[in-house]
């Protein structure tokens, strides 16, 4: 392999690592993102070669001591070599776009066949491999954006203003650029393997604000958190057994008004076996019974990819136990907790990364005393997917949690499905609104039964949404109200759809609604080809 193919090689190897469970001691995980963030130093300028490869050999060492602690522990499938990489690709018009940060941003573009690089872009030396540094976007800015993200996105103003700031940051600062060099060379869908910050913002739903459009307006989109899982998922889709079985758990803690009509519109237009728990009987072991020999899986939950909010609730139990006989350091603590200040925490032994783990996320289902959560760990220890092609997780945050603090890309629920054996998942960025998801859910699913790919389904019913009229929505409503609607709220979207006399106001139309949603792994597979 040529040196420049081995030095992309590193650059995979670099930007997929998750961090090892507390079951590790600290000194040793302190270790492991040392490491990674020389190696780091080292993915885009390829000089001092020589060093890079000792670190490899160094990481190598620290991975060894932190399996004698957690012998699982897995900080990346082992990356792809160069002809594997390419092979992956379906066809001339589909590019690969890896989205890297070290002290600035990076693009690598992996296209099916030689191209020659122009607008600024460099390549190797087959001209299969493109690439740009993006300057003007250093770590930090990247990493305050994403912080405003993930503030904004439990705000009141999100649906309004702060989102739609940060997707014109994007399409400005970068995505604009990539978005017309693909489109110079016809690529019509992208597989973006987006690392560190980036897995956590909306790349879909990068704004062109100058021609009022969307990055998802001009190509298909789906998400890798590295190119491993768009392989296992390939390779999985080959040997799985046959099904005609749709699998869904709906609403299991009654919380959401819309979750039991999105599935009988599932229902409704699902032809094969259904098989629907609702409410309490959404219990672990009937999931357990049914899930791994269904062609699609729907969960319309709550869920979390990254539950740190158990941090700050065990926080509170300690803010509690310390009144009687420390009201300082009580008062400290639960400041600390109004502001999700994570030093304060740990100052009181409460260490939030160790409640991060990947292997916590969750999503929420029926039972008592813990047994009301599906975790990633149980995914993996506990369910084999034989049959299941397609996992939607139609609920909150289900893609990630709260911004980690630490080097982890986005391995979460939907990499969970996918190592599970789950070839493609379709998951939530921020928590969602329940009557929009419902609808974007239905125009999904129709669009996908009707013969296309998961991710030109998603796409087209994320248009659809953003697009539709209270005029075309109100059939909808009307099909509802008696069925969800009682002692609502005056302000309740349902109720504006009925009773508004704009019938030309697009209701959905902010990205808040619809953007939401990504495709992640082997999501563009002809639907005719499925069961």
């Amino acid at each position: 392999m040529a040196r420049e193919d081995k030095r992309f090689e590193l650059r995979s190897l670099a930007a997929n690592t998750a961090m090892p469970s507390e079951k590790v001691p600290q000194e040793l995980r302190d270790e492991w993102r040392r490491i990674n963030d020389e190696l780091r130093r080292y993915r885009v300028s390829g000089e001092n070669w020589d060093i890079a490869e000792k670190l490899m050999q160094e990481r190598e060492k620290i991975l060894e001591g932190i399996r004698k602690y957690e012998p699982s522990f897995a900080p990346a499938p082992k990356p792809l070599g160069y002809d594997d990489m390419v092979s992956l690709i379906p066809d001339s018009k589909t590019a690969i776009v890896e989205l890297v940060v070290y002290d600035r941003a990076a693009a690598f573009v992996v296209f099916s066949s030689p191209v020659k690089p122009s607008h600024g872009f460099k390549s190797n030396k087959d001209k299969r491999i493109h690439f740009k540094e993006f300057n003007e976007i250093q770590e930090k800015q990247l990493h305050d954006e994403v912080n405003k993200f993930i503030n904004a996105s439990h705000s009141s103003e999100f649906k309004n203003n702060e989102l739609m700031s940060v997707l014109t940051w994007l399409w400005d600062s970068i995505m604009g650029e990539i978005a017309e060099y693909l489109g110079s060379y016809g690529i019509e869908r992208i597989i973006f393997v987006p690392h560190r910050d980036f897995h956590v913002l909306p790349i879909h739903a990068a704004y062109d604000s100058h021609n009022d459009r969307y990055l998802l307006d001009l190509f298909d989109i789906t998400i890798v958190p590295s190119l491993w899982f768009l392989k296992h998922g390939m390779d999985r889709r080959g040997r799985m057994k046959s099904s005609d079985r749709l699998f869904a758990v709906v609403n299991p803690d009654r919380s959401l008004r819309y979750s039991d009509i999105e599935a009988s519109w599932l229902e409704e237009m699902w032809e094969g076996e259904k098989v629907i728990l609702r409410h309490d009987d959404a219990t672990k072991k009937r999931i357990r019974e049914f899930a791994g020999d269904s062609f699609v899986v729907h969960f319309s939950t709550h869920g979390t990819s990254l539950p740190i909010d158990d941090a700050f609730d065990d926080a509170k139990k300690m803010a509690e136990q310390l009144r009687s006989r420390s009201p300082e350091s009580a008062e400290e603590l639960e400041k600390g907790i109004s502001l999700r200040d994570w030093d304060v925490l740990r100052k009181h032994g409460i260490r939030v990364e160790d409640y991060a783990s990947p292997l916590r996320a969750f999503l929420l289902i029926s039972g008592k005393d813990g047994e009301n959560r599906l975790t990633v760990e149980e995914l993996l220890r506990d369910f084999r997917f034989r049959s299941t092609y397609l996992a939607v997780l139609s609920a909150c945050e289900t893609g990630y949690g709260e911004f980690m603090k630490v080097t982890d890309p986005g391995f979460g629920l939907p990499a969970g499905f996918m190592l599970a054996g789950v070839p493609a998942v379709v998951a939530s960025l921020w928590p969602v609104n329940d009557l929009s998801t419902a609808l974007l859910m239905r125009k999904f699913y129709e669009n996908w039964l009707a013969g296309n790919s998961v991710s030109t389904a998603l796409r087209k019913a994320q248009q659809w949404l953003r697009n539709a009229t209270v005029e075309e929505l109100r059939p909808y409503a009307n099909e509802t109200w008696e069925l969800v609607f009682s002692q609502r709220s005056p302000y309740d979207k349902l109720v504006f759809l009925r009773r508004t006399e704009n019938l030309k106001l697009k209701p959905f139309e902010s990205p808040y609604y619809w953007a939401g949603f990504v495709a992640y792994g082997f999501t563009f597979e002809d639907v005719k080809k499925r069961r």
